[in-house]
């Protein structure tokens, strides 16, 4: 399959951000996979940005013309709540 992937992976703070080693592996692998780190507040890192999931989500929607139901999303939580 060769169709653009976005992944987006949005998290609250810098603290909060794993994996980015993997994540660029993945896209350096695979062409069509576009990484997406979104930082809620703070500072953003390399290859970061500042912003809301839930906005970054509707722009890219919105300027690509996807209906929603094409759109899958999913947050995941710490352990023992």
């Amino acid at each position: 399959m060769n169709n653009p992937i976005h992944l987006y992976f949005g998290v609250r703070s810098q603290q909060d951000v794993y994996d980015t080693d993997r994540l660029r592996q993945l896209a350096k692998d695979h062409s069509n996979i576009c990484i997406n780190i979104l930082v809620a507040t703070g500072q953003a890192g390399e290859m970061q940005r500042t912003g809301l999931m839930t906005d970054a989500l509707n722009l890219l929607v919105a300027h690509l013309g996807v209906s929603p139901e094409h759109v899958y999303a999913d947050a995941f939580y710490p352990s023992g709540i």
